[in-house]
């Protein structure tokens, strides 16, 4: 976090800061595009000056679940990966929980499908509480949890 001066009134605040706490005037946030260097709008869809898309951009309720985060996976990917193919929980191997992933398909499998009813209702309930929470919870909670099966 950086101080900035606000457009209005010069006070000191957050570059993140919506608006100047000591005059109330609403800041534009900024963004740098990684490609080009170029600082711009954070609510706009591209870089205005090469194109790249703003992967920092925020959606009117909430994050935009398909926003890699910092560790490169997608919120929105892990909860349809979760909603289609939980009950062999694909959406684990792809967040990088290997042992929940093998888990999962070992139940599907040794119980020839007659159990994979379970992990099934329970990956369409995690893809849609993914839908619902935002990137940060999905980074600490499933990312970087130290929980072998991540699950809410």
């Amino acid at each position: 976090m950086a101080l900035i001066k606000c457009k209005s009134c010069g006070a000191d605040i957050s570059d993140r800061a919506t608006r100047c706490p000591q005059c109330g005037e609403p800041q534009t946030l900024n963004t740098t595009c990684p490609d080009c260097g170029t600082s711009y709008a954070e609510t706009l869809s591209s870089c205005p000056n090469c194109g790249a898309p703003n992967r920092t951009r925020k959606v009117a309720h909430g994050e935009d679940p398909f926003v890699d985060g910092p560790s490169g996976k997608s919120r929105g990917i892990a909860a349809i990966l979760a909603i289609i193919l939980g009950g062999l929980g694909i959406q684990y191997f792809y967040i990088g929980k290997i042992t929940a992933g093998v888990i999962c398909v070992l139940v599907s499998v040794a119980s020839c499908g007659s159990l994979a009813v379970v992990p099934s209702v329970l990956g369409i309930v995690q893809g849609i509480v993914l839908f619902t929470k935002d990137n940060e919870y999905f980074e600490t909670n499933f990312v970087n949890s130290e929980s072998t099966f991540p699950f809410m």
